[in-house]
């Protein structure tokens, strides 16, 4: 069996060249054909597919000097065996091809739910989700190894290899409880552990030649890989009986309890996958929240991106997105904002007042840590929860007035950064929340806590420009590997908040003393795919900016105040609001 590997894929080969140069206006009917999608092939040829199966092959003829399109005769005339080239005769014959395939492809046959091939079901899932899969038909083949996976999936920048299986299918299930679904996902990851990096290089590459070509890309460019694959299970029954209930109940207690590591796994109905992202599932809550406890209060249906939205609070009731206790008080979040001018999140900034936006990590924050401004007790004691480092004391802000926890910190970004804009929480380096502590044997420590909540990112990467001006300063930072990943958020902000406090403290003319710093992310742990973007950062620092740097789950880092009757309140609503799902 030839070898199908990695290597052989090349972005300056002569049949990209040739597509890209404007010369076949077939190839841009292919391209416009939404029925359609197109896949790169490690030999430099590309596949076009319709419902699944390879409809159309192209390659480029050295001794012709043109790419070359081959298609199967019955596509074509309705009859016949063995492949034809088309080329010439592809703008004309398209819509004939398309029209025999459900006809002549003999995996299509059958209407009915229960008949559908799992070609045919991963066809229509991959041209449903064009931004959402990078590749599909996957294949690798050197020596002993022969992988072959569905379809390849890039949300956010990751890439996560996904195996498709119809429910009925009998290598999901056995009587001795150990299917070969559990030797073939096992087989995956092995392969994935063992080619994590080419893995990744190839997919980087792919993205490319498709960008380029002007064919369908997701949205940002590969980043990181998934190591973990997920298995996608097609429910195409439409009846149901007492053996299909038993096959059910033993293919999840297979799923959930025999397969060791356990397998992550995804049950679906139809063509449409539902997004697994935790912004997804967190406005639902949210929504859910305030039709239970704030809709006879406040109005939803608020402007967001020019559209009313139910997970939107209207500009007149913004507050009622904050915590209670923290509006209806003399020490008001709304005050603190307003007295050291910092900049509200979101669609209500230039009118000075809080989002009514419900997953806002801006809000999210002020309503975990707001409350516990004055108490330099349960601040000394959520840090040292999330950190492990014993402290002295809680040192009042450097910043404000009064109070043990600035919030959007900013400090002479343009001269220790060479920045622009020194506006708390807007348009420059500001750090949600710091906590300035000094430690047992007198030393003091800067504590920057950057606070995320549903965040993901799409690898969209930053200007030179601004870029550029960290580069200039980052030499003896903890930030080391300065690399390209830099570029692109949530790595850009974290660098730059890891880059102001390191300025800080080396420049001791400026007006703060602090010796060293520790750096916690806050995130919830259910947020998977910002959860392996921050672990990417982290493996990015020296190994005294790892040591440096700690990650906790919002509910873990107030964990100390449970049995505290003074925040009670506080962590009820908490607790309904974010940390249990919404009944």
């Amino acid at each position: 069996m030839a070898q199908v590997t990695f290597e052989k894929l090349n972005p300056n080969a002569p049949l990209f060249a040739e597509l890209k140069s404007g010369k076949y206006a077939w190839w841009e009917k292919v391209k416009a054909n939404q029925d359609l999608y197109i896949e790169i092939r490690k030999d430099n040829n590309i596949n076009v597919y319709y419902q699944g199966g390879s409809v159309i092959r192209l390659h480029y003829c050295s001794r012709h000097k043109k790419v070359q399109a081959f298609t199967h005769r019955k596509y074509l005339y309705g009859k016949g065996e063995g492949y034809e080239e088309i080329a010439e005769i592809l703008s004309e014959k398209l819509d004939t091809i398309i029209t025999n395939i459900p006809t002549y492809y003999s995996q299509k046959k059958g209407t009915s739910k229960e008949k559908w091939s799992e070609t045919y079901i991963k066809g229509n899932i991959r041209i449903n989700h064009k931004s959402e899969y990078i590749d599909s038909e996957f294949a690798y083949i050197e020596g002993d190894t022969n992988i072959q996976i569905d379809l390849v999936e890039c949300i956010a920048g990751e890439i996560r290899f996904v195996e498709l299986k119809r429910i009925g299918d009998a290598r999901m299930v056995t009587e001795d409880m150990h299917p070969e679904i559990l030797t073939q996902i096992d087989s995956y990851r092995k392969f994935i552990a063992s080619h994590t990096e080419e893995i990744l290089k190839y997919y980087q590459s792919l993205y490319t030649i498709k960008k380029d070509l002007g064919i369908t890309v997701p949205l940002g460019k590969p980043s990181r890989l998934n190591t973990e694959p997920l298995l996608l299970i097609f429910d195409n029954w439409e009846k149901e009986n007492d053996k299909r209930t038993i096959h059910r109940e033993k293919m999840e207690e297979i799923l959930e309890k025999i397969a060791k590591p356990k397998i992550k796994y995804q049950i679906i109905n139809s063509f449409i996958v539902p997004k697994r992202t935790f912004y997804s599932a967190e406005q639902r809550k949210q929504i859910s929240y305030y039709d239970k406890f704030l809709n006879d209060k406040a109005e939803n249906k608020g402007i967001y991106k020019g559209k009313p939205r139910d997970f939107v609070l209207k500009e007149k009731d913004s507050k009622y997105n904050l915590f209670s206790s923290i509006i209806n008080s003399d020490d008001s979040v709304e005050d603190y904002f307003s007295l050291y001018s910092i900049a509200w999140w979101g669609e209500n900034a230039e009118k000075h007042l809080p989002t009514g936006h419900f997953v806002s990590s801006q809000i999210h924050c002020l309503n975990h840590l707001f409350a516990l401004r004055h108490d330099k007790d349960a601040i000394k004691t959520i840090v040292e929860n999330a950190t492990g480092i014993k402290t002295a004391k809680v040192l009042p802000s450097p910043l404000d007035k009064d109070g043990y926890i600035t919030f959007e910190f900013v400090f002479k970004n343009k001269s220790l950064l060479g920045e622009k804009h020194e506006t708390r929480g807007a348009n420059c380096t500001s750090i949600d929340a710091l906590v300035y502590v000094e430690l047992n044997d007198g030393k003091k420590l800067f504590i920057p806590i950057e606070w995320k909540y549903t965040e993901t990112y799409c690898g969209e990467e930053t200007r030179e420009e601004s870029f550029g001006r960290y580069s200039r300063i980052h030499e003896g930072s903890n930030c080391q590997k300065w690399t390209s990943l830099y570029r692109a958020d949530p790595f850009y902000e974290l660098m730059r908040q890891t880059l102001l406090v390191e300025r800080i403290i080396k420049t001791k003319e400026c007006g703060i003393e602090a010796d060293d710093y520790v750096h916690i992310v806050v995130c919830p742990n259910k947020n998977e795919e910002l959860l392996g973007d921050i672990q990417l950062f982290r493996e990015s620092l020296s190994s005294a900016g790892k040591k440096r740097f700690y990650v906790i789950d919002p509910q873990d880092l107030l964990a100390p105040l449970h049995g505290n009757e003074k925040y009670a309140n506080l962590l009820d609503y908490l607790k309904k609001r974010y940390w249990e799902s919404v009944k």
